[in-house]
């Protein structure tokens, strides 16, 4: 029996795979180098007594430790992951001449006959795979290196441990990984989530501090302070952070703290950037290292001041109320500054089809600019220099924000109105674009 994450993974696979992916990436020889077997069977043991209770921390247990564990988990599995029904089909499958949509269609196939559990399993594992094989020039983990590591560890069979067999075995795990986003219909943009998330810890392990906000314990643990009620406030806390790790899940585990318990449902979580000008909610799914990480592309002056705060998301509830009786397209007249100059300018606005554009006319038939909602962040406010005179702003970036130079020297572009009733309008248009009117509130959490 295994305890089980909400997508049905063992909380053992999950953990241990989140791990690696934070520490270990770029750590060569990863899954061929063995751990301590003392740490191992340690570890092994703590997981067998409550998974969830288990904390994994550098200053306990290396990488190598922690990736052990994994794969002697599956070695010791009463029937292998990749069942031995199976077994040889898999094996068959990998020696066969055929075209790669031809052995897509013959492994899929074969996969869809695995229990549910194993299933979504094989999923996250040859998933991890993949992009660990991605770095291989840092750990020197090719996708042959992998193959022959995890082939006779998911595929073990009894009185079939011939050298053949192992090839063959080694063979199907090669094609599984190598083919994961084919096999598993992987988006695209699933993929470039996780090479960004790679590159973000890339920069990480390669520089001493990227982000003063992000904690540089001797355990190696990446933990960040969040601070409650607001960015002034005396009272913060020390999370630790996984790749996985989703702001709601974030407000889950504060919501306790506070005075008195709040719901975590009627909480959220706010970056403040720019010395507290510009502030932005992070939607409940989202995952919140991504957020400190990209901060260590920023100016050093654009961030070192920047934190996270836990607050009601009273004021989200007010932005995303309009959507449910207005149409999510608007126009109007805004003020405008670009990163380039100081002073604002009114312009024919429009936000439709999930892009936000202006017009040179009153008329809009002059297109001076546009953007699309999924490649820009935009925050609530607008530098303290440069004032627009009105009631309401918000300033957005691109989502690799280019830093500050002598002919672009403010933090972003930043629109401008005048109504409250506008400014929701705006927002909640936004926001609707991007996440859908069904997922913009965390469900109720019942304390």
């Amino acid at each position: 029996d295994q305890q089980l994450t909400r997508d049905e993974i063992p909380v053992l696979v999950e953990k241990c795979v989140n791990f690696v992916f934070a520490h270990a990436s770029m750590s060569e020889g990863i899954y061929r180098r063995s751990g301590s077997n003392t740490n191992v069977s340690k570890l092994l043991a703590e997981f067998r007594q409550d998974a969830w209770q288990v904390q994994l921390s550098r200053d306990q247990y290396s990488e190598h430790d922690v990736s052990t564990v994994l794969k002697r988990f599956f070695r010791d599995l009463p029937e292998p992951l990749l069942s031995t029904e199976l077994h040889k089909h898999l094996c068959n499958a990998a020696g066969m001449d055929c075209s790669t949509e031809d052995k897509v269609n013959i492994y899929r196939s074969l996969l869809e006959k695995l229990p549910p559990i194993h299933y979504v399993t094989v999923r996250k594992l040859m998933g991890h795979l993949y992009f660990i094989q991605e770095k291989q020039n840092r750990n020197k983990m090719s996708v042959e290196n992998l193959g022959s590591i995890w082939g006779p560890t998911l595929m073990h069979v009894e009185n079939k441990d011939s050298l053949e067999w192992s090839q063959k075995e080694s063979l199907a795990v090669s094609d599984l990984i190598s083919l994961y986003p084919k096999l598993f219909h992987v988006e695209e943009e699933e993929i470039a989530r996780e090479r960004k998330m790679m590159h973000v810890l890339e920069r990480y392990h390669n520089s001493a501090v990227v982000t003063p906000q992000l904690s540089s314990k001797p355990s190696g643990d990446l933990k960040v302070w969040i601070y409650l009620g607001s960015k002034d406030s005396n009272q913060c806390y020390n999370v630790e952070l996984d790749p996985n790790k989703e702001a709601g899940q974030v407000c889950q585990e504060l919501a306790s703290r506070l005075s008195p318990p709040t719901p975590s449902h009627e909480l959220c979580l706010m970056e403040v950037v720019c010395g507290g000008d510009l502030t932005r909610i992070l939607h409940y799914r989202e995952k919140v290292l991504s957020v400190v990480l990209e901060w260590g592309y920023w100016d050093e002056t654009d961030r070192k001041d920047n934190a996270l705060v836990l607050c009601s998301n009273e004021e989200w509830r007010k932005i995303v109320a309009p959507m449910f009786k207005d149409p999510q397209a608007v126009c109007g007249e805004l003020k405008f500054a670009d990163r380039k100059s100081k002073s604002f300018k009114a312009f024919l606005f429009e936000f439709c089809q999930s892009k936000l554009c202006y017009y040179k006319d009153k008329k809009g038939s002059v297109l001076l600019g546009e953007w699309k909602i999924e490649e820009i962040i935009w925050y609530v406010g607008h530098e303290k220099k440069r004032d627009p005179q009105t009631r309401w702003s918000f300033t957005f970036i691109p989502r690799h924000k280019a830093k500050r130079s002598k002919d672009s020297p403010w933090f972003g572009n930043t629109v401008a109105g005048y109504t409250n009733e506008d400014k929701f309008k705006w927002m909640s248009a936004m926001l609707f674009a991007l996440y859908g009117a069904s997922d913009l509130l965390p469900k109720t959490d019942l304390m």
